[in-house]
């Protein structure tokens, strides 16, 4: 299996799949997991397999898994909740707006197998309402991703790109409204949202700033999971530096070579008695670093306590997430099955199963 390199739909079809077959991202680590389990045990699974996106609507947080959706409430700890559905095919990805949460969906119409899924027919994928003005999205077909602005809170957007590149602004079930071409993510930044190619974008938390990591090439969407991403991020709005990951300090620099490839983007914060400390947080394939936006860039490798765990998995994109209340989330795969799903870190906790 590809390793967090393609486009968006790869998500749909390595959940449709992944029950077939065992298929880690990142290396085993048996030796560093078997000490690391000597201080902290591992926790129960309640959202297992390979989560492959996570969204935030009304007060709640929702994440699927492929095969289900879960949910919890968007300051609670460790657990998930199943929720009902009855979508005929994968679950591949989510995304909400201020009044409706979105799911797309994927039933192929050949068999799908570990030797032909690169092999993509966007008329096979469906996009629904699960909670909202619920029914099939009207008038859009043979679509390719969603995403939404990543607001918390109101002022929050999603949109659809289809296989032709058109993006599309979503409305509930109501046709949806030509935005844009080719965006594969969006950001609010001030009053206004933002498209890029990119999936790889982040806003601070009073979405006043945002940063992304362009893509390497200038193909248009139906080519674009064959270019990778470059090593700088991007900064917009007042205050947003622009960081070149190649020349960090500490545990850095990140290249390809040393850490592999980028797959999340996520803005984050502390505050200690010295005030408020703001981070980027970068996932890669082989792990997670902690970039200071401080002016130093200084690079932190796995921080925060019980890390080195993922250090041995790879984290699959659209599933690295950050909250206002300091909690982090990781969907990782590895070739120990047993650690395969959805991590996260709470303050003053470590990390583990969630």
């Amino acid at each position: 299996m590809k390793n967090q390199k393609d486009f968006v739909l790869f998500s749909i079809l390595s959940a449709f799949i992944i029950l077939l077959s065992s298929c880690g991202g990142g290396a085993g680590g048996g030796g560093i997991f078997s000490a690391i389990e000597g201080e902290v045990k591992l926790g129960k699974k309640t959202a297992g397999w390979a989560v492959t996106s996570m969204v935030y609507y009304q007060g709640n947080l929702y994440c699927t898994n492929g095969s289900k959706v879960f949910s919890k409430g968007y300051g609670a700890g460790r657990g998930w909740a199943s929720q009902s559905t009855s979508y005929d095919g994968a679950i591949g990805l989510l995304a909400s707006d201020d009044n409706n949460l979105y799911i797309l969906t994927y039933k192929p119409s050949t068999e799908v197998t570990s030797t032909t899924q690169d092999t993509y027919n966007y008329s096979d994928t469906q996009l629904s309402v699960l909670y909202g003005s619920t029914g099939t999205v009207n008038n859009i077909s043979n679509i390719r991703t969603i995403f939404d602005n990543k607001v918390i809170g109101s002022g929050r957007e999603a949109f659809a790109t289809t296989a032709d590149g058109t993006t599309y602004k979503l409305n509930g079930t109501a046709a949806p409204t030509a935005v844009g071409s080719d965006a594969a993510s969006a950001v609010k930044v001030g009053g206004s949202t933002q498209l890029y190619q990119s999936f790889l974008s982040t806003t601070n938390f009073s979405n006043s700033k945002a940063w992304y990591i362009p893509l390497d090439g200038n193909g248009s969407a139906a080519i674009k999971e064959k270019n990778t991403p470059q090593f700088t991020i991007t900064g917009i709005g007042s205050g947003a530096p622009t960081i070149d990951l190649s020349k960090t300090g500490g545990d850095g620099p990140l290249s390809e070579r040393k850490t592999g490839k980028i797959s999340g983007l996520a803005y984050y914060e502390e505050t200690d008695s010295s005030g408020k400390k703001e981070y980027l947080l970068v996932s890669t394939t082989q792990g997670y670093y902690r970039i200071a936006l401080d002016g130093t860039n200084t690079a932190k490798r796995c921080p925060y306590s019980n890390g080195e765990q993922l250090a041995g998995m790879g984290i699959i994109e659209g599933s690295f997430w950050t909250l206002p209340t300091g909690a982090i989330y990781a969907g990782a795969t590895t070739s120990d099955t047993n650690r395969y799903g959805l991590w996260s870190y709470y303050p003053d906790g470590v990390w583990n199963l969630d």
